[in-house]
């Protein structure tokens, strides 16, 4: 051996010499070895060139020999000769099939695989019967026999079931059995034929090819190399009855050794990969305390690699003021310690870590583990003064701030909680708050049902409660809580904010409408001083008696009963009533009527508000007379300007026959103006009409039916004019009324007469989306101006010059609006305008 470098060095020593001398006899051996195995696997490839040369050329030959042997048995016919010959040749040629499969097994490296044995067999002996249909074949086995086996194994078990099949007689009777033995698997096949002879029994125990007799002696040694290469083996049992043949293999392939050498493997390098791949700095030191093992978290830990940490003492991380030489002496007394220290790295930081230490985990070998706690520290201190905060926000908070665990123990109460319920914090803090008497016995089992729900995970906000002080004093409070949950997502208990709103009844009492309550009977129990106000009655008078005073004898008693009926069953009551003041004069109320119910869900209480409204209802009344009026007036206006118009227009008619050609132009001219002024005089009774509604009463309408009436009468109406309609209209339910049909008939009108076309072309288009179906009405008129578009459905556009303009609009914008719809006018291409008209489907729009 030669050692080689870049600078000379001094004499190696003697030890040096002694490990370069070993070095160099292991390398020898290395040598030694690897070159009797490339003998061996020269040797061994010679041997297998050969055998298949001779193989190839016996096989080869054979072929030719049985091919001219058949030729001479045909012509010698019926030679007892030609068929032992051909037999012989067969077998000879079966033998060299089973050497090629006995080359291919031996030159193949196969691993082994589980494989359930039973199954393995039937397969095989499906095989074997199809090739001798007259052999009976019985299996015996459990379901589930496995084994790890190797391709080679199938090949055995079919040249020992068709060896007992082809050798037991002309009808062989076979049986198969499948069992396990201590840590292998036997396989039995017996037959009762002749038995075997014993020079073919030796193959199986001796392994050695005997003479080609029958053939057989080379199958047979392919049996016992495959079970000898799985670690088992072949027996043979010879009886009167025939032969068995036993065939062991083991079902694990590792030894003992191999799985103890395994375990003690897989324990090293989980111990390693844990080692290295812990969060946790892990060091070995000696007993100099000095660093012999670390892994990466350490190197990280002390601000050095990994391998630089080797031979470091662990003491020089440590900080002066720390000692040292106590705490080891007390980790070798007592075998394991553990605490808190202050590492200093080598990048100068110190880090806060804790550690657990183990001494002689190994002969002069002690184990520190330890864990940077550095941020956890800086996280408790910050904890700690948010807490601090926190409890600064708590104790100058006005709203009261209570904390309960899981069991209903106080743990936090603020001194506004101690201001609203009466209760000082050291008296209460580790009570249950149940013991405190904060509601009635009615209200206890309210409060548990609520606190499970919290402790559950609800939270409730602004909840309205009616509690009680330690004195005894009702409280009104609006309580919103949250639960309290740890870091692990458990909850531990309930916080609880609660806001006092007695300011409720400084609020009832200062507002302008009467608000009194009774109780279930309607006896009064309260009222505000509006309520003395409004009806006369002192606080004093009111109290105590019936609601029925306020009663005015206007409503008979199944008014009453319906009232009552609503408000027993927990509805709220609201209605227009004449009431009557203690003075005797009457005046109108809007009155709401609500049921209070406790925790229990049972009433209570019944409140009432009463705004007066008499003034109110005393303009509306004034209001609805100058209506009717108003329309009276209107409709005998339109009554007698109707029926001048009716009288002009037939007048008109009549004279037609009596005036020239240019008379007859004025005349036509007189014609046209009186029947837009009769519509005209239609659209306003139309408009009227729904103006005068309160509320516009809706029904589903199909779209086609009042646009078709419409368009078929206008081009009756116009016969000049070309209406068309883009592809069907649609059978959808729109919303509508009857009124829906003069939303089109205005629209097309206005197309027509507004067109300066000769001839005004108008096409019609329908659009069905999901909740709303779009007409559009286009025209190839002058169009709309910008400035105008958003004007043109106006009330006071228009000035009553034609039917379809102005008031028309108007009241086409009114009847699509009552309908929840929508109407608007866009540039038509190349010219005109487009009225674009939205309608809702009907059950798609609910009218609040």
């Amino acid at each position: 051996m030669c050692f080689v470098a870049e600078d000379p060095r001094e004499r190696f020593s003697d030890g040096e010499m002694l490990f370069a001398e070993l070095i160099a006899q292991l390398l020898e051996r290395e040598l030694e070895q690897r070159q009797h195995e490339a003998d061996l696997t020269r040797q061994t490839n010679r041997s297998l060139v050969l055998n298949r040369v001779l193989r190839h050329n016996l096989r080869n030959n054979m072929s030719v020999i049985r091919g001219f042997t058949q030729l001479m048995a045909d012509e010698l016919q019926d030679s007892p000769y030609s068929e032992l010959v051909l037999n012989n040749v067969d077998k000879l040629l079966d033998l060299s099939e089973k050497a090629r499969e006995l080359d291919q097994i031996a030159a193949t490296d196969s691993e082994r695989k589980p494989a359930n044995i039973p199954e393995l067999v039937r397969s095989v002996v499906e095989t074997v019967t199809w090739d001798y249909p007259d052999a009976s074949v019985t299996i015996e086995s459990d379901d589930d026999v496995t084994a790890a086996v190797l391709p080679s194994f199938e090949r055995a078990l079919e040249e020992l079931i068709e060896n007992a099949a082809k050798h037991s007689g002309p009808t062989p009777s076979i049986v198969v059995s499948v069992e396990t033995v201590p840590n292998a698997v036997e396989i039995r096949i017996s037959d009762d034929g002749p038995g075997m002879p014993s020079h073919e029994a030796d193959v199986l125990e001796t392994g050695t090819e005997t003479p080609l007799t029958h053939g057989s002696g080379l199958g047979l040694w392919l049996c016992h190399w495959i079970a000898t290469s799985h670690g088992g083996s072949i027996e043979a049992t010879v009886t009167d009855e025939g032969t068995t043949m036993a065939f062991t293999i083991p079902r694990k392939t590792d030894s003992v050794l191999d799985r103890e050498l395994t375990q003690l493997t897989r324990a090293r390098d989980q111990y390693r990969a844990a080692f290295e791949e812990a969060n946790d700095a892990i060091l070995i030191l000696n007993d100099e305390a000095q660093i012999i093992d670390a892994n990466p978290e350490a190197g990280d830990l002390l601000g050095l690699e990994q391998r630089t940490l080797l031979g470091q003492s662990f003491q020089g991380f440590l900080l002066d003021t720390f000692d040292f030489d106590r705490a080891w002496n007390e980790l070798q007394d007592a075998g394991s310690h553990r605490d808190y220290l202050t590492i200093v790295g080598c990048d100068g930081i110190e880090r806060e870590v804790e550690y657990s230490a183990t001494a002689n985990i190994a002969p002069n070998q002690h184990l520190v583990v330890a864990r940077d706690i550095t941020e956890r520290i800086e996280r408790k201190r910050t904890l700690e003064e948010t807490t601090r905060r926190l409890q600064a926000v708590i104790d100058a908070s006005p709203d009261a701030i209570l904390a309960v665990d899981a069991e209903g123990t106080i743990q936090l109460w603020n001194e506004a909680a101690e201001d609203v319920f009466g209760y000082e914090t050291e008296a209460v803090i580790g009570e249950r708050i149940q013991s405190l008497e904060l509601y009635t016995e009615g209200q206890s089992t309210e409060f548990e049902r609520k606190f499970e729900r919290s402790l559950a995970g609800e939270s409730f906000s602004e909840l309205k409660l009616e509690r009680r002080t330690r004195d005894g004093d009702p409280l009104y409070l609006s309580m919103s809580t949250a639960p309290i949950v740890d870091d692990s997502g458990t909850i531990t208990g309930v916080m609880a904010v609660a806001k006092n709103v007695h300011t409720f009844r400084e609020v009832v009492e200062n507002t302008g409408s009467a608000i009194y309550w009774t109780d279930t009977d309607g006896t009064i129990e309260y009222v505000n001083p509006a309520f003395e106000a409004q009806t006369g009655y002192t606080a004093d008078e009111a109290i105590g008696e019936n609601a029925c005073i306020l009663q005015s004898g206007v409503y008979g008693e199944a008014f009453y009963e319906r009232l009552w009926e609503t408000i027993l069953n927990g509805d709220v009551w609201e209605g227009q009533i004449i009431n009557e003041r203690k003075d005797g004069t009457r005046y109108t109320v809007k009155q709401t009527i609500s049921p209070v119910t406790n925790e229990a869900g049972e009433i209570v209480r019944f409140v009432a508000v009463n705004e007066d409204i008499t003034d109110l209802r005393e303009a509306q009344t004034q209001l609805e007379e100058q209506r009717d009026n108003l329309e009276t007036l209107s409709e005998v206006v339109r009554h007698d300007i109707r029926n001048d118009l009716q009288l002009v227009r037939a007048s008109a008619e009549l004279a037609v026959e009596h005036v020239d050609e240019e008379g007859r132009e004025y005349l036509e001219t007189v014609q046209e103006s009186t029947a837009s002024a009769v519509g005209l005089l239609r659209t306003a009774r139309k408009l009227a009409e729904l103006l005068l509604q309160t509320d516009v009463e809706t029904r589903p309408i199909v779209l086609a039916r009042p646009l078709e009436q419409q368009i078929d009468e206008l081009r009756s109406l116009y016969p000049d004019a070309e209406i068309a309609v883009e592809g069907s209209l649609p059978r959808v339910r729109v919303v509508g009324n009857e009124l829906l049909g003069s939303v089109f008939r205005n629209l097309l009108q206005n197309a027509i007469q507004h067109n300066d076309k000769e001839v005004p072309s108008i096409t019609v288009t329908t659009t069905t989306a999901e909740d709303l179906v779009e007409i559009r009405i286009a025209d190839n008129g002058p169009g709309v101006p910008d400035t105008q578009k958003g004007m043109i459905f106006g009330k006071d556009e228009g000035r009553l010059e034609s039917e379809g303009a102005g008031i028309g609009l108007y009241l086409v914008r009114s009847l699509v609006e009552s309908y929840d719809g929508d109407v608007w006018v866009e540039d038509n291409e190349p010219e005109g305008a487009v009225f674009v008209v939205h309608l809702p489907v009907a059950g798609s729009v609910t009218h609040d």
